[in-house]
């Protein structure tokens, strides 16, 4: 019995230990983050959320803390994450680069180049310029699938004759 103790205590601590472990955000400042980049030859990635988001509460909890994506990232990136909230930092990177939907990630070179964003922005009519705009922006995003025409100029699928489907078109 007094063996057992030491060996459940051991592997309590590792159990916690692993739990503990994610995606290893640095906490410098954002030139700093750059600047560690370049000097460790990895690209940038951006994680942009508030405090009140579920969906950012989700991601964090469910796919953060996965095993394959801990190590992807931690190989490949140096990873920065911002309060969008803080009336700071993260508030002025958020306006730099257009966020407006949480979570938010963005991905640069290691330069500091922006490569590509993306987002769980629901597409509100009040914010859109016309019903066409909401059309494009929530295919683009992956909302929607077209149903009709392509609106890019290619009005059918060249074997087919039926409507582009193609959100590449869009």
């Amino acid at each position: 019995m007094k063996r057992l103790l030491p060996i459940a205590v051991v592997l309590l601590s590792c159990i916690i230990t692993c739990q503990a472990q994610g995606i290893a955000f640095v906490s410098t400042s954002w030139d700093e983050t750059v600047q560690n980049a370049v000097k460790n030859d990895k690209q940038i990635f951006l994680y942009a959320q508030t405090k009140s988001c579920r969906y950012c509460r989700q991601m964090e909890k469910e796919v953060f803390t996965d095993p394959g994506v801990i190590d992807f990232y931690n190989k490949h990136f140096v990873s920065y994450k911002i309060d969008v909230d803080d009336d700071g930092p993260g508030e002025a990177l958020s306006k730099q680069y257009g966020v407006m939907g949480f979570p938010t990630y963005l991905y640069f070179d290691k330069s500091g180049q922006k490569l590509h964003q993306s987002s769980a922005l629901p597409i509100q009519r009040k914010r859109c310029q016309s019903p066409e705009f909401t059309f494009t922006a929530a295919a683009r995003i992956g909302l929607i699938m077209p149903k009709r025409p392509c609106i890019m100029g290619a009005p059918s699928a060249p074997q087919t004759g039926k409507p582009c489907m193609n959100p590449a078109h869009i």
